[in-house]
């Protein structure tokens, strides 16, 4: 005669696996969150870096930079493939105020999810890098 207690968990048995699963992905998911993040700044690094090509390009041919996309020879305003997939908007200004425009372009790379360890990411015709945020690796 088979005893009816001996097949299957008790309710203790899954309730200690539930709880160590519990503890696992609590601890898992921030460092996946923060993975992903690190992700979307490489993609903005990517296009930080592409665009300062195209300027840096444009200039040599022309001895000036282009803050505007109204020109015949645009660029990029976003980091990924189209607008709608991008994670970042991209934008050029008049970086350095006392040399003027003929000599200097800054690019800032806007998150469009919240980053607040990084926020911003700019880099200028000269090589300076930085973010707004205070954290750091940002670059």
């Amino acid at each position: 005669m088979k005893n009816r207690f001996t097949h299957g968990f008790t309710l203790i048995e899954v309730m200690i696996v539930v709880a160590i699963v519990a503890i696992i992905a609590s601890v898992a998911f921030p460092s996946y969150q923060k993975s992903v993040i690190k992700a979307k700044r490489s993609e903005g690094r990517a296009a930080l870096m592409q665009i300062m090509q195209q300027q840096e390009r444009y200039y040599s041919q022309r001895t000036t930079y282009i803050i505007s996309s109204d020109s015949a020879y645009a660029f990029k305003k976003y980091s990924g493939d189209s607008s709608a997939s991008s994670v970042y908007d991209v934008a050029a200004t008049d970086g350095c105020a006392t040399t003027g425009l003929a000599n200097c372009v800054l690019l800032s790379a806007t998150p469009k999810f919240t980053d607040t360890d990084c926020g911003t990411l700019k880099i200028d015709s000269t090589g300076s890098k930085s973010a707004t945020g205070s954290g750091a690796g940002c670059w």
